[in-house]
């Protein structure tokens, strides 16, 4: 994993590297610390650890790499069909709400 690369956490937060330290195993992400959860260490940057991080999905510089199925990009929902050329549907991503973060915030009735 490098810094300015893309990962997706295995409850659906997806975050930036911004810097890391390999001998402690953590990495400083933009957004999220993962640790019994979330501890915010400053304003811009929490702390993830490596083993909350999806190995299914390889890190990416890019963003457009981390999209599956079932997540909304730019308030759209992502299909099937949509996966194989999703470059071309999104050519400026403003936003990102994965499946699993969808669900943990609906309200069910």
């Amino acid at each position: 994993m490098e810094i300015g690369e893309y990962v997706r956490t295995k409850d659906g937060f997806i975050a930036k590297l911004v810097s890391k330290n390999d001998y402690l195993k953590k990495y400083c992400f933009d957004n999220y610390i993962w640790e019994k959860g979330y501890m915010p260490i400053s304003d811009i940057s929490y702390q993830l650890l490596e083993k909350h991080i999806r190995e299914d999905i390889e890190p990416s510089p890019n963003i457009i790499d981390l999209i599956e199925v079932g997540d909304y990009v730019n308030g759209v929902l992502v299909t099937t069909r949509m996966i194989d050329n999703l470059e071309m549907y999104f050519n400026e991503i403003k936003s990102i709400v994965t499946k699993e973060r969808f669900k943990e915030m609906e309200y069910k009735l």
